[in-house]
């Protein structure tokens, strides 16, 4: 259960610092620019710029991860549900995205797969206290 939930911390941490770094990147610069991307490569999406969807990044990416990160290091009773459900927010981005890009892209993998990790890892970890609150009832 200890590893897990170091693991599920430094996976928060690492998508916090990512997505609040990106997100900054794309609300100070909304064409992308700063960070490599164009404009082209959100052609057919909603937006017309990278403003709203750094914001959106910020909010449910960046800010979510360090609200989940510090409740899971500080232990709060309901703890793995915060790392379950910034999985799901993780995984559920990045799907938004493939549907409105209809692309994939290496950075799109590899945060499907911390978004799958922190939900198995929040779901692990559930279960193990769970089985730990009936041993010792």
């Amino acid at each position: 259960m200890k590893i897990a939930r170091q693991i599920s911390i430094v996976l928060l941490a690492v998508t916090a610092a990512s997505a609040i770094y990106a997100s900054y990147h794309f609300i100070l610069d909304p064409t992308g620019q700063t960070i490599g991307y164009s404009l082209a490569d959100i052609k057919g999406s909603p937006f017309k710029d990278y403003l709203i969807p750094g914001w959106l990044m910020l909010i449910f990416l960046g800010l979510g991860s360090v609200v989940s990160c510090g409740l899971t290091m500080q232990e709060d009773e309901s703890y793995t549900n915060y790392i379950m459900g910034q999985g799901a927010i993780c995984m559920l981005w990045v799907l938004v995205q493939i549907i409105m890009l209809q692309r994939l892209t290496f950075i799109q993998i590899a945060f499907v797969i911390v978004g799958t990790a922190l939900f198995f890892s929040g779901k692990r970890i559930s279960k193990q206290m769970d089985k730990y609150q009936q041993a010792s009832s």
